[in-house]
């Protein structure tokens, strides 16, 4: 095995752990922002989780930011991108949709232009063609 497509593999096997890892971790800190409050009487009327206008901003923030970073696919822009569009996608039902909208279609933007620099990576690496010379 050369040592370009040793290269390309360890990028794309890194790309594929951190995009794992950002999918089991998204939803779970999604579930701890919005676990039920302890003492709450059955009585009283539901308000609005106060975290999910929150997330919404987080959301969209991780959009402008995966933009910015969508050179570095594996080590930043893919997770964060992932990230956005859980947070977006569980902040629909606040009072900040549109904010959680925006949000997700720049992360998804990011998404998609982080994993086509990630796969032309790829392919610059497997026809030995590195940016760098060892």
């Amino acid at each position: 095995m050369s040592d370009a497509m040793l290269s390309a593999l360890i990028g794309l096997a890194g790309a594929v752990c951190t995009s794992v890892i950002t999918a089991v971790l998204g939803p779970v800190v999604v579930a701890y922002l919005q676990r039920p409050k302890p003492n709450i009487e059955v009585s009283a009327p539901v308000v609005e989780n106060p975290n999910l206008p929150i997330l919404a901003i987080v959301s969209l923030a991780l959009g402008v930011i995966t933009l910015c970073n969508f050179l570095t696919p594996p080590i930043c822009g893919l997770p964060m991108s992932i990230l956005g569009i859980v947070f977006g996608f569980s902040s629909m039902k606040s009072s900040n949709r549109g904010l959680a909208m925006a949000g997700m279609a720049l992360c998804l933007i990011g998404l998609l232009i982080g994993c086509g620099n990630a796969a032309y990576g790829a392919y610059l690496g497997y026809q030995g063609q590195l940016f760098f010379q060892q």
